[in-house]
């Protein structure tokens, strides 16, 4: 009996892993702290944890996927019973236990408005970890319960509240944390640390010699404790808990550390030694970058250094030896296309462009400018939007601009306050392979500009109250622009929504009309995206929700979505199912093929890299969901939702179908759209049509659970053969 279950389990298991998996991609770069353990470097990072092999300076990768409780990690430690700890920006302290290698998240760093705490600074205390956040120090006990909150400190005497804790230390039995606001120290073992006055706050108007009270870092060197603030370093007194200042003014001391008896700083400016009373430089021969974040040496001997978005660097045979940690420029992902070829085109905003090409990521140059939107053309040239720069073109990694200078000819044209400052917010590719450009707030009033496919300056554009046979475009403040079937729907900030009928003759404006959706159907919401799902609906991302067009009866409406994930909606996406998915700025929401709400992901219950999303994209030939947030790339695999070309292919999982609540449903993989599946027992008696769903809950047409036995389920499309597969249901 208990194989028959643990069988049973092992298939449910199976199927659920089947219908979805998850990859995360990110950018690795910007080293914020770094942990040396035996021949590894662990390195916290905005991307995740990278592992550095000091021996061969091989890397590996460890993100939310593996186990880490965040994407951007702020700190990390190591304690006495060989366990790293990781601290991230959203709230989460992740625990990894070195000789296990298994992993432990805690998502118990809360205000009292429900906020997360960014978890910015760890240092062990023995069975304590005192945790360092946006919102003052946290004592956790380590053991208890499996580890557990003791207690949340947010006063301290002599301190403005609340403060951000980006350091720490444990001298002996006192506790001292560095702040946005000064220093503060205590003993450790007093009952009452929630007693403000049991501190003993130190910041710049307190006449202790502390000019900034911005700190940094802490740590012990030759039994004097040594400060790190945004302008220097300063050295404490503890006869007088007076602070002297040691120098370095002028650089952010971001870690000052004692490294095999030598007291080192590493700064916005390079690294810097102390000897004799004076700091002094340390050679920045090889470094692409003085900006860094950390210092440590390993096990050789080695310095190494945590620079800012420029990865790693070791310090041997007197150069330094950069790490770059291959990868996307950034974390920024606003905006997402995939080629014919399957290749992945990425905005990643500040961070210039990027493709990803089977697990290789090729990398821009940002040109000084932010990438806004990117799109191909049949030929494979990709076509970037810009603030600023007007529109990339990249052929073959050649590279030209597109605005008011050059073709000569080109319509795109400049904000009202600088003649060289184009703004294109968006870019979208036709059927036939004509380019659509969003022209942003242009000062003339041009609102679109469009590129005849196959030409370098065949254009053609159209200005904000221009008569367009007796209609118009309503404004040039758009977000973004998207065509198909030939029009061209454009969203405004506060003007509602365009849609541009050219009927496929670009160059030709006698057929063109505007149908115009006023801001007031919108709430008078921004309007950030549009799609069209597979029946012809137009479906319409807002500010303040998500709504329906249907063209052919000219009926718009909004939709509901769980006031937990709304009501902003940045971006849709349309899969193979003609299910809907919804990013928005809490998560991501699928809407089944008749528009009701099936389920939500987030960072609590999914490796989804962060909340707030700002692209989807699904893949129609992989079955692959793509999603762009603010803090990396996560690639949701949803195989199950492409369409079959052969019904045979269609199979139900789980199967076995175990009903033991009478709430569990059945689904059926790679049905295609409009295809409808019937019910049966095996001696032809009828028990369920299900026409717009892909999942069986178990009943039949009086709504009453089925008795346990084998069922049949035959599935019908049009224009395909029709197919008949078995389900084997056990009631408990």
């Amino acid at each position: 009996m208990k194989k028959a279950l643990l069988i049973k389990l092992l298939l449910l298991l199976a199927s659920a892993s089947l219908a979805q998996s998850w990859t995360t991609y990110t950018n690795m770069n910007t080293i914020t702290e770094i942990v040396s353990v035996a021949d590894k470097l662990y390195c916290a990072n905005q991307g995740g944890v990278l592992i550095v092999n000091t021996t061969d300076k091989s890397i590996q990768k460890m993100t939310n996927t593996d186990g880490l409780g965040g994407i951007s990690i702020e700190s990390a430690a190591l304690d006495t019973q060989n366990t790293l700890w990781f601290g991230s920006s959203n709230g989460k302290l992740s625990r990894y236990d070195l000789s296990t290698q298994k992993w432990r998240v805690y998502n118990q760093f809360i205000d009292q408005n429900g906020q997360k705490l960014g978890l910015l600074s760890i240092f062990p205390d023995g069975d304590k970890i005192w945790v360092g956040h946006s919102q003052g120090v946290t004592l956790f006990d380590r053991d208890r319960n499996g580890g557990e909150i003791k207690e949340n400190y947010q006063n301290f005497a002599g301190l403005i509240s609340p403060v951000s804790v980006q350091a720490g230390f444990v001298w002996g039995n006192q506790i001292w944390i560095g702040t946005s606001a000064g220093v503060a120290f205590a003993d450790k073992n007093d009952f009452n640390l929630l007693d403000p006055s049991r501190w003993t706050g130190i910041n710049k108007n307190s006449g202790k010699g502390l000019s900034n009270d911005f700190i940094l870092s802490i740590s012990l060197w030759q039994d004097t404790l040594w400060v790190g603030t945004k302008n220097g370093v300063y050295k404490f007194n503890s006869i007088d808990t007076s602070f002297s200042f040691s120098g370095l003014s002028g650089l952010e001391v971001r870690d000052v550390g004692d490294l095999s008896g030598v007291l080192y700083a590493a700064t916005s400016a390079g690294v810097y030694t102390y000897s004799s009373g004076s700091w002094s430089p340390i050679t920045s021969t090889g470094l692409s970058s003085t900006n860094l974040n950390s210092i440590v040496k390993d096990t050789l001997g080695n310095l190494w250094v945590g620079i800012q978005g420029k990865g790693l660097a070791s310090f041997e045979n007197s150069a330094w030896q950069p790490l770059s940690v291959p990868g996307p420029p950034g974390n920024i992902f606003n905006d997402l296309f995939l080629d014919q070829a399957g290749k992945l085109w990425s905005c990643n905003y500040n961070f210039g462009g990027s493709v990803l090409e089977g697990q290789t990521w090729s990398v821009f140059d940002t040109f000084s400018t932010a990438f806004q939107a990117v799109a191909v053309d049949p030929l494979g040239q990709a076509w970037f939007a810009t603030l600023g720069k007007g529109v990339l073109r990249n052929r073959n990694g050649s590279w030209r601009y597109y605005h008011n200078v050059t073709p000569v000819n080109c319509p795109l044209s400049p904000v009202c306050n600088s003649s060289s400052f184009v703004a294109v917010y968006g870019v979208s590719v036709d059927e036939e392979g004509n380019l659509w450009f969003a022209n942003r707030d242009a000062c003339n009033g041009t609102a679109l500009v469009g590129l005849l496919a196959g030409t370098e300056s065949t254009f053609v554009s159209f200005k904000e109250n221009e008569n367009i046979n007796g209609t118009s475009l309503r404004s040039n403040s758009m977000p973004f622009c998207f065509v198909k079937d030939g029009i061209v729907w454009v969203g405004y900030i506060d003007a509602g929504l365009d849609a541009l009928n050219y009927r496929f003759t670009l160059t030709d404006k006698r057929d063109d009309f505007v149908t115009n959706f006023p801001a007031s159907n919108f709430a008078f919401a921004l309007v950030a995206s549009v799609a069209m799902d597979k029946t012809g609906i137009v479906w319409i991302g807002t500010s303040a929700g998500v709504y329906q067009y249907d063209p052919s009866s000219f009926q718009l409406i909004g939709v509901n979505i769980p006031p937990d994930f709304g009501p902003q909606v940045n971006s849709i996406a349309v899969d193979g199912r003609n299910n809907k998915w919804l990013g928005t700025t809490r998560g991501l929401v699928k809407l089944n093929s008749t528009g009701q709400f099936e389920e939500a992901f987030t960072t609590d219950n999914s490796f989804l890299t962060d909340d707030f999303i700002i692209k989807v994209l699904y893949d129609q030939n992989k079955g692959d969901l793509w999603i762009g947030t603010n803090n990396g790339l996560s690639r949701l695999s949803l195989p199950l939702t492409q369409p079959a070309e052969d019904l045979e292919q269609v199979y139900a999982y789980p199967n076995p179908f175990i009903i033991e609540m009478g709430t569990e449903v059945v689904s059926f993989a790679r049905l295609p759209f409009q295809a409808k599946i019937n019910i049966f027992t095996p001696t032809g008696e009828f028990i369920r049509e299900l026409k717009t769903v892909d999942q069986w809950d178990g009943r039949n047409d009086d709504g009453k659970l089925v008795a346990s036995g084998i069922y049949l389920f035959v599935v019908m499309a049009p224009s395909q053969k029709s197919s008949v597969g078995k389900i084997a249901v056990i009631r408990k």
